[in-house]
């Protein structure tokens, strides 16, 4: 694999009719299903609890490890809280006022950022990579926890099912959501210790954090604080557990009613709104047409009968320990936390599919129970199989027709444009949708417009990427029409990006 992320790198789509999969070496797609499954044998079969742990999260990492092959993360959010956290870095204003700078209610993720890059020296770009890494391994950290508490090998069995089943709904990227999923996971873990004034205190501070990372993440463990204080069976634990909920969703309500003030009035409103997030994200994910590729046809059904199988696998172990009552109160707090936030998706599309991944926690328990069951070595064999194949995820979306993500030519030109065009006037500019989300946080005064424009619409600038070559620009059928028969001035050009200036506008 790191000979093949050698002949690979950096990773460079150069239009949007283009696939990632034309650019990755034949390398990568053989070891990866031989890392996987080797990596997974060894782990269920030594004793060592240490090497479990680090083969678990060696697990993780492969599966995320094409996002390596990037010069810049390359994930769908990624472009827009770049943008976001350079222009904190730049101004050391977090006014949530602004056009576009709601996130800024929720401070933690850009201070962070700027306190980590500033002391380090690291590149904004270089540090996302760290972030990414760090979130990947405090998850399968804590996953292998949670699984181990109740069985010798179901810290791997709960990190590997866990990531199988929910790889097409988890946002796993270093933005602020997925930051808070990671500081909820810790809460989760430490709660599961016994109480000490040490883990009561660092709880209370994650918890802080927590609030100032993102808007609904802790709401999640306000629920999960709840469902502890009606399924503990402990009648003290219960009494503490209600004052706990009490001060977590005080404190929650307490920040949303000032620090975050600007989205607790849409917050509202959008609980009157009913998207069925969940329920078109799952389908969408179960049933969306492939991309006329023949490799990739064959892909996405490899891909699906993955998912499907793990999930299936460890929903039929849940449905059995809860039948047993094998579950512990925290068990059954995760999964009702995470099953009301779901359901609560329908009718609020703030909240979505990602509730999921903390609704998956305990229901990847059921994977290492039956692992742990006398077909031991039948579910070692489907395990295996399913890793062997996972493959086919990545290569799927490797074939995606979306060029999502920001080369290093494309973020030079992007810094470019913004600082030698003249923005100080309101204006229009044509680019491309991922160009949009990084360029539309650093200022204010330009209406951006992507691809999909009324015919007739005046630009006064057309910002030319790969990903807005081939794309259906309204009438227009060449970039040259956009100007309606003005000349356009050639502002930048390095062979691939060109920033197409207007001067009569």
């Amino acid at each position: 694999m790191i000979y093949s992320w050698y002949i690979s790198y950096p990773i460079s789509a150069i239009a949007s009719n283009d696939f990632v999969f034309d650019h990755v070496s034949v390398l990568y797609w053989v070891s990866l299903p031989l890392l996987l499954v080797s990596m997974f044998l060894m782990a269920v079969t030594t004793k060592n609890t240490l090497m479990r742990w680090i083969l678990s999260i060696g697990i993780v990492l492969t599966f995320f490890s094409l996002s390596y092959f990037y010069s810049i993360i390359p994930t769908g959010d990624s472009q827009q809280f770049r943008a976001f956290v350079e222009y904190f870095i730049k101004t050391k204003s977090l006014d949530p006022s602004q056009l576009n700078h709601n996130y800024y209610q929720w401070p933690a993720f850009f201070v962070l950022a700027d306190v980590v890059t500033s002391v380090s020296g690291l590149p904004l770009t270089s540090y996302e990579f760290l972030l990414y890494t760090l979130i990947g391994f405090l998850l399968g950290s804590a996953l292998f926890v949670y699984g181990s508490k109740k069985y010798n090998t179901g810290g791997v069995i709960v990190v590997t099912a866990f990531f199988i089943s929910i790889m097409y709904f988890i946002d796993y990227q270093p933005v602020p959501f997925t930051l808070g999923l990671v500081l909820l996971f810790l809460l989760f873990m430490l709660d599961a210790h016994p109480k000490s004034i040490g883990v009561i205190l660092t709880m209370l501070v994650l918890f802080a954090s927590l609030l100032f990372t993102h808007l609904f993440v802790p709401l999640f463990f306000v629920l999960y604080l709840l469902m502890r204080s009606l399924f503990d069976k402990n009648r003290q634990n219960r009494a503490l557990y209600r004052s706990f909920f009490l001060i977590g969703l005080v404190s929650y309500f307490l920040i949303q009613l000032s620090l975050a003030r600007f989205s607790f009035g849409q917050l509202v409103v959008s609980i009157t709104q009913t998207p069925m997030q969940s329920l078109s994200y799952f389908l969408s994910a179960a049933t969306a047409t492939p991309v006329q590729a023949s490799i990739n046809n064959v892909a996405q059904n490899f891909s699906r009968i993955v998912t499907i199988t793990a999930i299936f696998v460890c929903v039929i172990g849940l449905i059995i320990l809860l039948i047993k009552r094998n579950t512990t109160a925290i068990d059954k707090a995760i999964l009702l936390a995470g099953s009301v936030y779901s359901v609560l998706g329908v009718v609020l599309n703030t909240l979505g599919y990602r509730a999921l991944a903390v609704a998956f926690v305990p229901v990847s328990l059921g994977a290492a129970f039956l692992f742990h069951s006398k077909f031991r070595i039948v579910f070692a064999v489907i395990f295996s199989v399913l890793l062997a194949l996972f493959l086919f995820v990545p290569l799927h979306n490797s074939f995606s027709s979306e060029v999502q993500f920001q080369t290093t030519q494309n973020y030079f030109a992007d810094n470019f444009f913004l600082n030698h065009y003249n923005l100080e006037n309101p204006g229009v500019v044509v680019s491309d949708f991922w160009t949009t989300t990084y360029l539309e946080p650093k200022i204010s005064t330009y209406h951006f417009i992507n691809q999909y424009f009324d015919a007739g619409t005046t630009v006064d600038a057309v910002f030319y990427t790969p990903q807005l070559a081939g794309l259906y620009l309204a009438n227009y059928t060449t970039m040259q029409s956009l100007s309606q028969g003005d000349e356009l001035n050639i502002l930048y050009n390095d062979g691939y990006s060109y920033a197409l200036t207007n001067p009569n506008r």
